[in-house]
């Protein structure tokens, strides 16, 4: 069983409470403390995501579990205080590489509890090389790719398109709610305004480091509410969450799951439809606008599949194959 909220409880996804573990808090005290100041924030439910990074912050299972035990002692003398605890689960935060496809494939990734999701992130002057069809295949063997701020990175800041087929590929976007106070910058700000406003975004987290950042976490949640509104607020930081932490393979797959946040948009079958039996025989046509990262993988695949493939794209115009 996966632990969720409590009524009226915010749920963080993404914070730095284990201690000397990454570059977030460096002693024990300093982590109870940013535990703390989260639930006298609202937060019921704090996910520690320590970075994991090759080379730099080499964190695995055990590494992680270390940095826990160290904090143990610290909780527990916090909670004989009468100090306000949210409870803690434990995740990481993958850089998007070859590391964490091994780690996958092995199962020591450092998913969310449940294991239908891991949180990733990326360089933030640059996004790697065919992410989206990456993304598709990570999603597709089970584990959501959960996108760390997508609003700090460079490439992702001057429009959504890309971020959007990035979305399209199985990602879900996660805001870093201090980006909406100016916390990374103007440029952060403005593309995280900009995705809050076409809801691209299916969760928020604070990212925070050291307890001191709580203070501009609550700032930025009063702009968030301004923005989006309680109900945004509610979507953002408990019902949103609470799809991420979902089990694996715990409900049956819909429609709306690929879509994330865009999900009231997709249409669902009606009731007594039957289905169209041409896709059986493979006398389907399929068409698919727009030959990039993820449109061209998606022709070849249909194609050899067996079906009638048109691609259109805007430079070249159609091309269809069998």
């Amino acid at each position: 069983m996966v632990p969720v909220a409590r009524a009226m409880g915010l749920v963080d996804l993404h914070c730095h409470p284990l201690p000397g573990i990454d570059d977030g808090v460096r002693s024990a005290d300093e982590g109870v403390a940013l535990l703390v100041a989260l639930a006298r924030a609202g937060f019921d439910v704090v996910v520690a995501t320590p970075h994991v990074r090759a080379g730099l912050w080499d964190n695995r299972l055990d590494t992680r579990a270390a940095a826990h035990a160290a904090l143990g002692e610290a909780l527990s003398a916090a909670r004989e205080r009468g100090e306000p605890l949210p409870e803690l689960l434990l995740a990481g935060e993958h850089l998007f590489d070859d590391v964490l496809h091994d780690l996958l494939a092995r199962g020591e990734a450092l998913t969310y509890p449940g294991g239908g999701a891991a949180l990733v992130e990326f360089q933030y002057e640059f996004v790697p090389v065919r992410v989206e069809q990456q993304m598709w295949r990570m999603h597709r063997s089970g584990v959501r790719p959960v996108l760390a701020h997508p609003e700090r990175y460079a490439p992702l800041q001057p429009d959504t398109e890309r971020y959007e087929d990035i979305l399209g590929a199985g990602a879900w976007g996660l805001l870093d709610v201090m980006s909406l106070v100016g916390a990374y910058g103007r440029r952060a700000q403005a593309a995280a305004e900009r995705n809050l406003d076409k809801g691209l975004y299916a969760a928020a987290c604070t990212d925070a480091h050291k307890p001191e950042d709580v203070t501009e976490v609550e700032r930025a949640l009063e702009a968030l509410r301004v923005r989006v509104g309680e109900s945004g607020v509610r979507r953002l930081f408990d019902e949103g969450p609470r799809r991420v932490l979902r089990p694996r393979g715990r409900s049956p797959r819909r429609r709306d799951d690929d879509t994330g946040p865009r999900s009231e948009q997709s249409g669902g079958k009606r009731e007594n439809e039957q289905p169209d039996r041409s896709w059986v025989a493979r006398e389907g046509r399929v068409v698919v606008i727009s030959i990039g990262y993820v449109g061209l993988p998606l022709v070849v695949e249909f194609a050899k599949a067996g079906f009638h493939v048109t691609g259109y794209d805007g430079t070249v115009g159609a091309r269809s194959s069998r």
